[in-house]
């Protein structure tokens, strides 16, 4: 697989984990749901999804600069 689709998979997968955590957080503040573990459980959930984020481009070096051709 190019590493440009396993890097927007990856992009994709994060970016879906982030929303269902961040989803489930503002549930939580709906229902007035901010102390305890659980919520001390999705704000670690929602971090490290954050983290996982912005580490990707570290582990793939020089994706932002490649060049896609397009053809007609």
């Amino acid at each position: 697989m190019d590493p440009r689709e396993v890097f927007v998979e990856k992009a994709l997968a994060i970016h879906r984990e982030y929303e269902i955590a961040t989803g489930d957080m503002r549930r939580m503040m709906k229902e007035n749901n901010t102390f305890g573990p659980d919520w001390n459980a999705a704000d670690a959930r929602q971090r490290a999804v954050l983290e996982e984020w912005s580490s990707l481009l570290r582990r793939f070096p020089g994706i932002h600069t490649a060049v896609v051709s397009v053809k007609d």
